[in-house]
């Protein structure tokens, strides 16, 4: 992702460059490149408007701006053939440059499934919480959660298999409330009773 975001950026910067050029070589004004300007938009203004307001939504995360990639490499692709152009003269130069651009690439692919399934920054590590819960687990055991709804229905995702806790303050289900947070226990201190661990 970091190497599309580079050559994408190089790409806005080439082309515009093309652009500017054109402009000042032929005295007159051409046509824009019909692709670049909605391409640009596509690719840098979900995540600009998501840091704007990541205060607010909380959208500022990669896996809701996975819809920009497509932009990026299409932006990647104007830049490479700008590129490839201005270098077929010389094709010393154009082989260094594409070694250069394959090695980045390498080292920028992930190494293993622990990077590609590492935790995003700032969010919860649900995964190891699940794991610490099935371990310690004894039967008859409850699991409460706060009010946050993500909470439960993440550890619900990671609890899916085998024995968990019973979710001792679940009144009524999101499925049945056909909503995303569960109906808490109205009385906490009745739906507690007969847990000896929450």
């Amino acid at each position: 992702m970091v190497t599309t975001v580079v050559a994408a950026g190089a790409a806005v910067v080439f082309a515009r460059a093309r652009e500017r050029r054109g402009h000042r070589g032929t005295g007159t004004c051409p046509d824009p490149d019909p692709y670049l300007t909605p391409l640009t938009l596509w690719a840098l203004a979900p995540s600009l408007i998501t840091l704007v307001t990541v205060q607010w939504l909380h959208l500022f995360l990669d896996r809701y701006l996975l819809f920009t990639v497509p932009a990026w490499i299409l932006l990647a692709a104007i830049g490479i053939e700008w590129l490839t152009t201005r270098l077929a003269p010389r094709p010393a130069v154009a082989r260094g440059v594409t070694l250069t651009l394959i090695a980045v690439l390498c080292a920028s692919v992930p190494s293993g499934r622990s990077d590609i399934a590492r935790n995003t920054p700032r969010e919860p590590d649900y995964h190891a919480v699940a794991t610490a819960v099935l371990a310690d687990q004894r039967p008859g055991d409850g699991i409460a959660y706060t009010h946050r709804r993500k909470a439960r229905r993440a550890l619900d995702h990671e609890l899916r298999e085998g024995p968990r806790p019973r979710d001792v303050f679940l009144h009524e289900t999101p499925q049945r409330r056909g909503d995303y947070e569960a109906g808490e226990c109205p009385d906490p201190g009745r739906c507690a009773v007969g847990h000896q661990r929450i």
